[in-house]
C-alpha cells in the first residue's frame, strides 16, 4: 500500500494515495432534537458539512453541545432522539458509523503502560491488518505526522505512573483515529484541561489535518483563542439547546450578529464574544430569546431531502481483522500489559504469598494435627481465602480504565469486544491458579503442614473462589463512570 505525502506548515501528514486522487465529496448532514420526558434539551439542531469543512461548536455550560456530539454519533443514554443523520445520503447507523467515522474522547482512554509507538502499532494491526514492514512505515509516518517521534517510547501513564503529558496524549489519541480511513470525525473538547500553547498547537493540527485528508471534524470547544478560532471554517453557536448561529466562521458570523443588534467591541476575540452573547447568565432572557428566535425565524430547519442528495462511492474501506486475528494481537497486548503493570497480577501474587504467610505465622501451632488446633485451621483458611479475595478491588480501578478504553475502540470499529473477553479470558484463567499456587503453598503447605496429598484439590477451589471475585471486580468496574464508587461496591 503506497504512501503519498502532502506539505503543510505543522508537519508531513501521511495520505493514503487513492484519497489524494478521490474526487468524492463526502457530505454530512444533520436535522436532530434531543428530549428527556418533556424537556426538550436539543431543539432543530441542523446543518450540512462537506469533505474539509471544520465545524467548531460553541455555547456556554449546559447549550447542548455534549447532548449534540452524543446523538451524532449515536451514543445517547435514555431520552429520545429525534430527525435524522445522513451521510453521503445514507442513514446514520451503528455499522455505518463503525465504518467510515470516529470519535475522540475529552478523556484520553489509552493503555497505561503501553509506549506511543506500541499504541499506534496496535491500533494500526488491528485497523489495516498490514504486514509487518508495512506497519512499522505507516507506523513511523504516523508518529512523524502527528509530533510524537520525541515520546514514541514513552509510555502513556496513569494517574499513578508518570507518562506522557495531556497534548501528546490528545495527539496520540488523533493519531489512532487517523489510522482508519474514515469521513467524519468528532472531537469532544479537544482542548480541554490544555495549556494555551498546547490547545493552539493540537487545533491547528486537527484543522490542518481536516484539510489534508479531506474529512468532516466537528469539535466542541469552549471559547477558543483568536488563532485558533481562525482555522474554523464554520462555527455553530447553541444556547438552552438552540441554535443561535450556524455558518461560516469568518467576518460572516460577525456580520450577522451585527445585522440583529449585537457588534463586536474592538480587538474582541470574535469566540469571546458569541459566547458570551449567547450567555444566561450575562444577558437577560429578552435578550437571549431574542436571538435565538431571530436566527430560528431566518434560519428555518433543513428540510429531509435525503433523496436529493447523491450517494457517493465511498473510499476503500478498511479490511480489518478476524475475530482470530484480533484475539491474536489482543492476547499479545494484554500479556504484556499484564507483566507491566503492577497493580494487576504480578503485585497481587506478592501481596499473596506476604499475607498468607503472616497469618500461617500467627496459627502457626495448627501445624500439629490434634483435634484442640482444628478450628485455628478454620480460621488460618478464612484469612487466606477473605484477604487475597479483597484484593481484588486493587482490578476494579484497572478495569474500570480497560472498559473505558475497549468501549472507545469498539465504537471506532478499531476490534471486537468479543475478541478482548477471548483473550482476558486465555489470560486470566492460569493467572488464577498461579494466585492459587502463591496463596496456599508456602502458609498452608511449608508452615501448616497442611495435608499434601490434597494438594491439587485446594489449588482447584481456592482459584475457582479468587475467580469469582474477579468476576465482581470486572462487575463492579462497569457499574460506575468514577472507579472510587466500584472499589467501594466490591468491598
Amino acid at each position: 500500500m503506497e504512501l503519498v505525502t502532502k506539505s503543510n506548515d505543522f508537519k508531513t501528514v501521511p495520505v493514503m494515495a487513492d484519497d489524494v486522487e478521490s474526487s468524492v465529496i463526502n457530505t454530512l448532514r444533520f436535522n436532530i432534537s434531543f428530549s428527556v420526558g418533556e424537556k426538550k434539551i436539543l431543539t432543530d439542531a441542523y446543518g450540512e458539512l462537506k469533505a474539509g469543512d471544520c465545524l467548531a461548536i460553541m455555547g456556554p455550560s449546559g447549550a447542548g453541545k455534549t447532548t449534540l456530539l452524543n446523538v451524532l454519533t449515536l451514543d445517547t443514554k435514555g431520552g429520545r432522539s429525534e430527525g435524522e443523520v445522513t451521510l453521503n445520503g445514507q442513514s446514520m447507523t451503528g455499522e455505518l458509523f463503525k465504518k467510515r467515522c470516529c470519535v475522540v474522547n475529552q478523556e484520553d482512554y489509552h493503555w497505561a503502560m503501553l509506549t506511543c509507538r506500541e499504541t499506534v502499532t496496535y491500533a494500526a494491526d488491528l485497523y489495516l491488518g498490514l504486514k509487518p514492514e508495512e506497519t512499522k512505515r505507516v507506523v513511523d509516518d504516523m508518529l512523524h505526522s502527528t509530533g510524537l517521534e520525541s515520546c514514541a517510547d514513552v509510555i502513556v501513564g496513569n494517574a499513578f505512573t508518570k507518562g506522557l503529558s495531556g497534548g501528546q496524549k490528545r495527539r496520540l489519541s488523533v493519531a489512532v483515529a487517523l489510522l482508519k480511513k474514515l469521513d467524519v470525525i468528532y472531537l469532544d473538547e479537544p482542548t480541554s484541561g490544555l495549556d494555551s500553547a498546547s490547545a493552539a498547537s493540537i487545533m491547528t493540527f486537527i484543522t490542518q489535518v481536516t484539510k489534508d485528508h479531506k474529512l468532516i471534524s466537528l469539535t466542541t470547544i469552549h471559547q477558543p483563542a483568536t488563532a485558533v478560532y481562525n482555522g474554523f471554517d464554520k462555527v455553530m453557536i447553541l444556547s438552552r439547546g438552540r441554535m443561535a448561529y450556524m455558518g461560516k466562521a469568518g467576518d460572516e458570523a460577525l456580520n450577522y450578529f451585527s445585522g440583529i443588534g449585537h457588534k463586536i467591541g474592538a480587538n474582541m476575540n470574535p469566540a469571546d464574544f458569541m459566547v458570551d452573547l449567547v450567555n444566561a447568565d450575562f444577558n437577560s432572557d429578552e435578550v437571549l430569546d431574542n436571538i435565538l428566535t431571530s436566527w430560528a425565524k431566518t434560519n428555518p430547519p433543513l428540510l429531509s431531502d435525503v433523496g436529493n442528495i447523491p450517494v457517493v462511492t465511498p473510499r476503500n474501506e478498511l479490511e480489518g481483522c478476524t475475530l482470530c486475528t484480533q484475539t491474536g494481537i489482543m492476547l499479545d497486548r494484554h500479556f504484556k500489559l499484564s507483566l507491566r503493570d503492577p497493580l494487576l497480577f504480578v503485585g497481587r501474587m506478592g501481596i499473596f504469598i506476604v499475607s498468607t504467610l503472616f497469618f500461617a505465622i500467627i496459627y502457626i501451632e495448627a501445624r500439629r494435627a490434634n483435634q484442640e488446633q482444628a478450628l485455628n485451621k478454620i480460621w488460618y483458611l478464612m484469612w487466606i481465602v477473605g484477604v487475597p479475595s479483597n484484593m481484588g478491588v486493587i482490578a476494579v480501578h484497572t478495569y474500570n480504565s480497560e472498559f473505558n478504553a475497549v468501549k472507545r475502540e469498539a465504537k471506532n470499529g478499531m476490534t471486537s469486544p468479543l475478541a478482548y473477553i477471548i483473550a482476558m479470558s486465555i489470560i486470566q484463567l492460569p493467572i488464577m491458579f498461579i494466585f492459587a499456587v502463591c496463596a496456599v503453598s508456602i502458609g498452608g503447605y511449608g508452615v501448616l503442614a497442611f495435608e499434601p496429598s490434597h494438594y491439587g484439590s485446594v489449588v482447584l477451589i481456592y482459584a475457582a473462589c479468587i475467580y469469582c471475585f474477579e468476576a465482581f471486580a470486572q462487575l463492579f468496574s462497569v457499574l460506575n463512570a468514577d472507579p472510587l464508587m466500584g472499589m467501594m461496591n466490591f468491598m
